[in-house]
């Protein structure tokens, strides 16, 4: 979106499983806000203490279906030695639901703003939360962008490094 407002700041855009926020039909907005209010009336669930990193790496695998290989260095950068074991780094209010989603309508009128050369990596198969006829129709709202699909899911960056940084350096412009 920062390619949108200020166009003269970006002079190549690179992106990776997604093009825009998250968009919202508005269908849920009243249950979002409740959700959103309710969660920051709480102070919070107190983050679980892992014993050990392969304890943490198995937490990580089974909640995002990444290959264990592949969130070890994730977790091992996102934990804390704490009494006990290890800990989330992260703060746990950035996994608080969002009171605020733009509508589509809104993103499509944003996206048109992008003038920097743009190219689109995605996974093959579409991530469910990112719909492929959704990511065609906003990618359409863009005068200079290529759009470019690899088997692989959301982490292609990690389960394709190689190829991520060859589809990188094809698409950059070099002086």
């Amino acid at each position: 979106m920062v390619a949108a407002a200020k166009p003269q700041s970006i002079e190549q855009l690179y992106l990776i499983e997604g093009l825009g926020p998250l968009g919202d039909d508005g269908s849920h907005t009243l249950q979002r806000y409740r959700d959103a209010f309710a969660a920051a009336g709480t102070s919070g669930k107190a983050l679980r203490v892992f014993e050990n990193i392969d304890q943490a790496v198995s937490a990580r695998v089974q909640a995002s279906g990444l290959r264990a290989e592949l969130a070890r260095p994730i977790v091992e950068r996102g934990l804390s030695k704490v009494e006990g074991g290890y800990r989330w780094r992260s703060d746990p209010r950035l996994t608080r639901p969002s009171a605020v989603r733009l509508a589509e309508s809104q993103i499509h009128a944003l996206l048109p703003g992008i003038e920097a050369p743009t190219a689109l990596l995605l996974s093959q198969p579409q991530t469910p939360y990112l719909p492929s006829a959704t990511m065609q129709q906003r990618a359409a709202l863009l005068a200079n962008i290529t759009m470019t699909h690899m088997d692989g899911g959301h982490h292609l960056h990690l389960e394709h490094p190689q190829a991520v940084a060859d589809w990188l350096f094809a698409h950059s412009r070099r002086p």
